[in-house]
């Protein structure tokens, strides 16, 4: 996971930070809006390239959402050289996406002491 500060427009940016609109992807990616409670709508991509190295298909599946309020993108990043591991992973990796929540660096939690 990673976020950074936002910048151009948003669809394109999302899109292009996702790899959406990938010339060399094996096939046309898998592109799909996302939303989630916290982070609203965004997008989520499944594509297939192939490694210049070891010529092995890769598969990787990336998420994007725009954070108005923190002026921050965030992008969630998981890939393997065994594609069958990423499509058994999409529940958990949608599961894990839902749970992100961004916070102001003056965010404090609450103390969890029961002294």
């Amino acid at each position: 996971m990673s976020e950074f500060p936002s910048e151009g427009e948003k669809v394109s940016e999302l899109r292009r930070v996702t790899l959406a609109d990938d010339d060399g992807a094996v096939e046309p990616p898998i592109v799909e809006e996302f939303e989630t409670e916290w982070l609203g709508t965004g997008v989520r991509v499944l594509r297939y390239s192939v490694d210049s190295e070891s010529n092995a298909v890769i598969s990787s599946l990336r998420y994007a959402w725009r954070s108005e309020e923190h002026g921050k993108d965030v992008v969630v990043i998981t890939g393997s050289p065994a594609p069958s591991q990423v499509l058994r992973s999409l529940d958990d990796m949608d599961e894990l996406a839902h749970s992100i929540v961004l916070r102001h660096n003056d965010y404090v939690a609450p103390d969890d002491d029961d002294d």
